[in-house]
């Protein structure tokens, strides 16, 4: 055998040695470890609640007119600011006068 082939077995095991010597494979972590927690169908209180009570303003003005009847028109918005004595609303003129024309008839008849 030549010098070529018995230095093939040499320099294959010199390879493997070299192998053997290199540092090792780092290891990989092993995975976290996972909670696992069943889930259980429950009821659940209803979406809507209804309570009793009454909404009120925090501010109230009480509002009269001197002679009934109805109304008209709205002359202010609501929340718009008003001066003392302005006109708020307009009444039928209509109830007005059926309303004088019966206490005349009632004064003529006495």
């Amino acid at each position: 055998m030549s010098m070529r082939f018995r230095s093939l077995p040499s320099l294959l095991a010199g390879l493997f040695l070299l192998a053997a010597c290199s540092a090792p494979a780092p290891q990989t972590p092993p995975p976290p470890a996972v909670l696992v927690r069943s889930v259980d169908a429950a009821s659940a209180p209803p979406a809507v609640q209804v309570y009793a009570g009454e909404v009120r303003a925090r501010i109230e003005s009480d509002l009269g007119f001197r002679i009934g009847g109805k109304l008209v028109e709205r002359l202010v918005d609501v929340g718009a600011e008003v001066a003392a004595g302005a006109p708020l609303a307009l009444l039928d003129a209509q109830d007005v006068r059926l309303a004088q024309a019966s206490a005349q008839a009632a004064a003529a008849a006495a």
